[in-house]
């Protein structure tokens, strides 16, 4: 999880429309009522810029080292914001707005049990992995019954499905790590499995 994403989370369970970051400054909540602080301790330059670098995409990443004003959306387990960075006098201010397109959305109803299942601790390895498989396709099929686009997998949040282009969060509990490294796993063809494994380890 990125450090802004818990920020990300109050602007949504606050009510509020965005994020207003500046060197030098409190995060401010933006909001009907107007602009209110967020944090008691303003921000350096140096961490906006650590906040904002974690979360770019590349092309952004580098208009941003290039010290030129850019615009980018980020999508979180709370929804899409909109990010406009600028500088002026050689100082960075940016704004992350909620965009609506990419609003997550909770659902109940039919699909409110859909729960992975938990990787299996005890038993043979065949066994872990079939469990891990039928989580995966029960989450497939979820997706398909829902006319569903594209299937979110995050560790230490819910699956998630955008639907005619919204994100919708299921109401299921967060996935674990070695939960979600054993589904991918599980489908995994055996020629990126040792690469798959590779990776992990040197990110842990």
């Amino acid at each position: 999880m990125a450090q802004i994403d818990r920020l990300l989370a109050a602007v949504v369970s606050q009510q509020g429309d965005g994020l207003r970051l500046a060197g030098d400054d409190a995060v401010h909540l933006i909001g009907a009522g107007g602009p209110r602080p967020l944090t008691r301790q303003a921000l350096s330059a140096q961490q906006v810029l650590g906040l904002l670098r974690e979360i770019a995409p590349p092309d952004a990443a580098r208009e941003i080292e290039a010290g030129r004003a850019v615009s980018f959306r980020y999508v979180t387990a709370e929804g899409s914001f909109v990010a406009d960075l600028r500088v002026e006098d050689g100082r960075w201010s940016a704004s992350l707005t909620l965009d609506g397109r990419g609003d997550v959305r909770r659902i109940t109803g039919d699909h409110a049990a859909v729960q992975p299942a938990p990787a299996v601790s005890v038993g043979s390895s065949a066994a872990r992995e079939a469990a891990a498989r039928d989580a995966v396709e029960r989450l497939l099929r979820t997706l398909v019954e829902m006319k569903g686009s594209d299937l979110h997998l995050r560790c230490g949040e819910p699956p998630i499905v955008r639907k005619d282009g919204q994100l919708v969060r299921l109401e299921a509990r967060p996935l674990e790590d070695a939960e979600l490294e054993a589904m991918l796993l599980s489908i995994m063809p055996d020629r990126n499995r040792a690469e798959f494994v590779c990776s992990v380890a040197n990110v842990k």
